[in-house]
């Protein structure tokens, strides 16, 4: 979650991986091929259809893992400590 390979950006937690920027996931639904894509991502020529997120960043998604966040520090207290971001030693 916390990696900026993965789901950290400049704004917040990514809703869709950006390792979906150069890998696109697709699936079908009645013979429909839909795939979604980060905000900016590279079109992929297998996707006809692109999901529409509510942007690179969703709230709802970011309001969850605060909501999370803290109830790990209630329960944990000042012991409970994140690395941010992953592999920064901070």
């Amino acid at each position: 979650m916390l990696d900026e390979n993965e789901f950290l950006g400049p704004y917040g937690i990514r809703s869709l991986s950006r390792f979906h920027e150069r890998h696109p996931y697709l699936f079908h639904v009645n013979g429909q091929e839909y795939g979604g894509l980060p905000a900016g991502g590279v079109e992929h020529r297998h996707v006809r259809r692109q999901l529409q997120l509510a942007g690179p960043v969703w709230m709802p998604v970011n309001a969850l893992i605060l909501r999370a966040l803290l109830n790990f520090y209630l329960y944990y207290g000042d012991n409970f400590k994140i690395e941010c971001p992953t592999g920064s030693g901070s």
